[in-house]
């Protein structure tokens, strides 16, 4: 896989989001930003990445993550987080554009959430 280029973040009404446990599935669904087509994809540890993977190999960097918005650079660059960020990405035949979901699963209090802290239009 070459280098990523972001193209733009897509705006999201809601970023974080119930689920049943550490291995549940999350169906998320946001709109692109050509022509408002409304896109679903199943968020999960199995179907996932760490975002680690992507940055050691070079083809994305944190700083570019932090310019686009999807956390802050310190929080990109902690490499002792408890939880790590997971990617995934969406080739949507619909638009014919390629999508980087960036999000954690984690565990609070015996609760368990999925933050989605970006979607973005790559090429």
């Amino acid at each position: 896989m070459n280098k990523i280029s972001i193209i733009k973040k897509i705006q999201l009404g809601q970023k974080t989001f119930p689920i049943e446990n550490l291995l549940s599935e999350l169906h998320f669904n946001f709109y692109c930003g050509k022509g408002g087509i409304k896109h679903q994809v199943i968020l999960s540890t199995e179907t996932s990445s760490l975002l680690n993977l992507l940055i050691d190999s070079g083809q994305i960097d944190n700083t570019l993550l932090a310019k686009n918005e999807v956390d802050k650079l310190p929080n990109l660059e902690n490499k002792q987080r408890i939880f790590p960020y997971r990617y995934q990405i969406l080739n949507s035949e619909e638009c014919n554009n390629t999508y980087l979901i960036v999000f954690d699963i984690y565990e609070y209090r015996e609760y368990y959430s999925c933050t989605v802290y970006g979607v973005l239009q790559i090429e």
